[in-house]
């Protein structure tokens, strides 16, 4: 009969964000399909305007949403049941990512040349790992030596001896972006100076080792 110990490893590290994501949503009203269109258009050749005084490579500015749709009210009468519906116009809303590499100095740049333009919108800041891929990596290979060294302490505790790895159970990793949002009506206020520090990004992962000993 095989003699197999199963041991959970885990492995957890922080890691400074790198990479800093400007989502700027817009939302707007207007009378019919055509001037919604319109609008989007305009709302985005402003942006593209206001980032041209920027050194940013043009592929950093993504369109991640749009959307055109009809917006309608229903209307009750004086008892409460619905009548009609009411017609209210063309809603458009629209979502564009400015991806760069992090800095308070280019991102000061963004918001400061965004303000200048009368643009109606909200912007939320993000920031992430550009490559994401290396640190689940690294953290599974922590957690893979955590149940190494579990095993060799458990081995070493009850003596023991030829303990093997003979199969892993493996989990998927665990982690999160730490996101910081703003919202600005007065564009006067924000200037170049702009100085955000963000948390490190926490991530986790687990397997789970089978151990065969003698």
């Amino acid at each position: 009969m095989e003699k197999i110990i199963k041991i959970l490893g885990k492995g957890e590290k922080s890691f400074s964000p790198d990479t800093t994501v400007v989502t700027l949503s817009f939302s707007k009203l207007c009378i019919s399909y055509d001037e919604a269109l319109a609008r989007s258009v305009e709302d985005l050749s402003k942006i593209q305007n206001a980032l041209k005084a920027i050194d940013l490579d043009k592929d950093c500015v993504k369109t991640s949403y749009f959307n055109i749709s009809t917006q309608t009210e229903r209307i009750r009468d004086e008892h409460g049941n619905y009548k009609k519906t009411l017609f209210l116009g063309y809603k458009y809303d629209q979502t564009l990512t400015i991806t760069f590499s992090r800095s308070n100095k280019t991102l000061g740049k963004i918001i400061n040349q965004i303000s200048q333009y009368d643009i109606d919108s909200d912007m939320k800041i993000s920031y992430i790992l550009k490559d994401v891929n290396k640190a689940n990596e690294e953290v599974l290979k922590l957690a893979v030596e955590d149940a190494k060294s579990k095993a060799a302490l458990i081995g070493e505790s009850l003596c023991l001896k030829n303990i093997t790895p003979v199969s892993i159970n493996y989990h998927t990793s665990n982690s999160h972006d730490e996101e910081y949002a703003m919202c600005f009506e007065a564009p006067r206020l924000l200037n170049e100076s702009i100085n955000i520090e963000p948390e490190d990004i926490k991530m986790s992962d687990s397997v789970v080792v089978s151990f065969m000993f003698d």
